[in-house]
């Protein structure tokens, strides 16, 4: 017991500090968190309170449609907000969410354009859209997109044509009003 008083005071409030402070990766919990708070706040109409029940009450890999990564801790990767009756538009924040690898808002009613920020998801693997009112260009730089292997826009009001895709396998294109050619990869 004696040599406990021995420690200086110094030392003390060192090893507070260390094992008090939060990890690394807080600024990717802060980033994901204020991104799907942007994408909440996007959303116009939610009769079945998805999204309306999104809060900081509870940690966001509890929210319902959110899934976050095992390996990295509090960080997002995939939305699956299928058939919610949710109307509003896609939030450009979208592209705050780096480990996303999956986003599925089939059968909803979300318009506006599709934005480019989204081509900043690098590990994106699926983006299931269909059944929506997305309208403009499909983004040019979603062919930064280099993992993504699924992309279902049918039944959009979409009008441009699509980049180069190396990894896609399944493309869904109809009932929109693109323009232009098909492009060698499909």
């Amino acid at each position: 017991m004696a040599k406990l008083s021995m420690i200086s005071p110094s030392i003390i409030m060192l090893f507070f500090f260390h094992f008090s402070t939060t990890p690394a990766t807080c600024k990717n919990n802060e980033t994901d968190l204020q991104a799907l708070l942007a994408f909440k706040n996007a959303i116009d109409h939610d009769p079945m309170d998805v999204v309306n029940s999104w809060n900081e009450t509870l940690p966001f890999c509890s929210w319902k449609g959110i899934l976050c990564s095992k390996r990295h801790q509090d960080r997002v990767v995939s939305i699956d907000l299928m058939s919610r009756g949710l109307t509003g538009s896609l939030s450009s924040h979208i592209g705050n969410l780096s480990l996303l690898r999956y986003i599925t808002l089939q059968n909803n009613s979300f318009h506006g354009q599709i934005p480019e920020e989204i081509g900043r998801l690098r590990r994106l693997e699926q983006i299931e859209f269909s059944n929506n009112s997305f309208s403009g260009e499909i983004p040019r730089n979603l062919s930064q997109c280099r993992h993504l292997y699924y992309l279902n826009l049918i039944d959009n009001d979409l009008i441009s044509e699509l980049g180069s895709l190396i990894e896609l396998e399944a493309l869904g294109l109809s009932r929109n009003r693109l323009s232009g050619t098909i492009t060698p990869f499909i």
